[in-house]
């Protein structure tokens, strides 16, 4: 519910009585030791009541119950454990580094290793020296690494997913401050330990001589040295294979054709009242003014309008009855999303039309009922036959609702998202099918930013009391769709690549 503004009571009168429409969402709070699982037990009982209760039209019905914490981050619970995986690697080529570097410093230091033994000193207080070096070192890093946490913070959130809500206090938690100074100290400690059990293991006659000052640390220590290096660079490899993966991933998920050219269009979306507007003839009619006032704006190549718009979130899924097939149960029933449309909204859009016609200005009250189906549904609903001139209508095959006839065939869009494959959906003409609820697509012949205005004024000059919310650009809604998506993708994508390199 990210465009709430207002919020009013919901009242019997205001939903519907239809069992089958199936629009509202339940919150609820567990009580105290009640755990998902059991509520999820509880439901699957309620719904089964209702299946044989009603079985007319819950006979598919399920239950699924979801925390809050799964429904806000699991989609991104994948992109999360890979860049957990991803943030380790780069710890351990850091510590491995430092290691190597501690092994190459103790072999200078050997000589006065071996002064401090001649003095007095034992093998474990040089050992606990070497490593109180080693884990100030590896304090200071974390403390520095923690301040320009805290300090690139703020700029960071905005690389944040888009379906990821993120708090206006966020802020550094002391919880994960303690576990990163506690990891600095522990790597510090089991990477410092090598290098100080080394360096404090010398032969101290041989070291003393003359000849020793250009020790190398023998034949141990330059092993050790090797092995890290050959670990330094698998754990890059590693790293490397990943990035590569993702970065080809992202790529094609920004490659992947939504069904419609979101250039150039700008998208706006209205509320009509009412009181004021409660005729299906006045909804039509705005409709119409609207379309008309805004075709005349300079730089306006096109316009439309439809009921709910692609990637908005909002959508419409009906059963239907198909003219010459048997009928079958509620459960059974084939389903497809409605979607209200003007005469120019596919040119608007530019979606392509494969067979038949578009809506006209003729597909009016006073006309058939006309309907323009996808290819999904057109497959889904008539296989191997000829959709145009076909008929259906909304609801039971006893419903009063009119018989509407396939004019034409479109490509499909994704609607949801770039990840979703595409839905039966069925179009409607607007002045057919009029509604409240209208969303505005313009396509412009230059940037749509300089047009926002000019479409707004007009707008308030057909009804200046008519809100108009949510103007969005259709490039920037793609995008964040992207934005949104990518990760997941990137990561499931990346997961199934190094399996598969894993095993050969």
């Amino acid at each position: 519910m990210p465009n709430a503004d207002l919020w009013v009571p919901m009242t019997p009168d205001a939903t519907s009585k239809a069992r089958d429409i199936r629009t509202l969402f339940m919150i609820g709070r567990l009580k105290p030791g009640v755990t998902p699982a059991a509520a999820q037990s509880e439901m699957n009982v309620i719904a089964s009541r209702l299946q044989k209760e009603y079985s007319a039209v819950d006979a598919d019905m399920q239950v699924d119950v979801i925390p809050l914490r799964q429904q806000i981050t699991g989609d991104i619970r994948l992109a999360l454990i890979v860049l957990f995986g991803a943030v380790g690697c780069v710890l351990l080529i850091a510590c491995a580094n430092v290691a190597n570097l501690l092994l190459a410093k103790a072999s200078g230091r050997q000589k006065e290793v071996a002064i401090r033994t001649a003095l007095g000193a034992t093998r474990l207080r040089i050992i606990r020296q070497l490593l109180t070096e080693g884990m100030m070192l590896g304090l200071a890093g974390g403390l520095l690494g923690s301040v320009l946490a805290i300090l690139v913070l703020r700029q960071l959130v905005i690389f944040s997913p888009a379906n990821v809500s993120i708090p206006d206090n966020i802020g550094i938690d002391w919880k994960v401050l303690a576990f990163t100074l506690l990891l600095s100290l522990f790597t510090s400690f089991i990477f410092g330990l090598a290098p100080a059990l080394q360096a404090s293991k010398l032969d101290l006659n041989e070291t003393l001589k003359e000849g020793g000052r250009g020790n190398s640390g023998g034949a141990k220590q330059n092993r050790l040295r090797s092995l890290l290096v050959i670990a330094e660079v698998a754990l890059a490899l590693v790293l490397l294979i990943a990035s590569g993966l993702m970065i080809k991933s992202f790529m094609r998920l920004q490659s992947v054709n939504p069904g419609f050219n979101p250039e150039n269009l700008i998208t706006l979306e209205m509320q009509l009242p009412e009181n004021k507007y409660a005729d299906k003839d006045r909804q039509a009619l705005f409709q119409q003014q609207l379309v008309q006032r805004i075709a005349q704006v300079p730089g306006v190549q096109n316009i439309g309008t439809v009921d709910n718009l692609p990637f908005s979130g909002n959508e419409f899924n009906a059963g239907l009855t198909i003219e010459g097939q048997p009928t079958v149960n509620a459960a059974e029933r084939p389903r497809a999303f409605l979607r209200n449309v003007s005469p120019k909204y596919f040119e608007t859009m530019e979606i392509p039309l494969r067979k038949g016609r578009t809506f006209a200005e003729t597909d009016n009250a006073n006309a058939p009922g006309a309907a323009i189906v996808n290819e999904t549904a057109a497959r889904r609903f008539w296989p191997n036959e000829e959709p145009l001139g076909k008929r259906f209508k909304r609801g039971k095959p006893d419903s009063q609702n009119p018989w509407m006839t396939v004019v034409g065939l479109v490509a499909p869009v994704s609607h949801t998202s770039l990840q979703v494959a595409s839905q039966p959906e069925v179009y409607l003409p607007f002045q057919q099918n009029p509604g409240l609820n209208l969303t505005l697509v313009v396509r412009t012949k230059s940037d749509p930013r300089a047009l926002a205005g000019a479409v707004r004024r007009e707008v308030s000059a057909l009804d200046n009391n008519l809100p108009v919310s949510n103007i969005k650009f259709m490039g920037e809604i793609i995008g964040k769709s992207v934005h949104s998506h990518a990760s997941t993708r990137c990561c499931s994508e990346f997961s199934g690549g190094w399996r598969l390199f894993s095993r050969r």
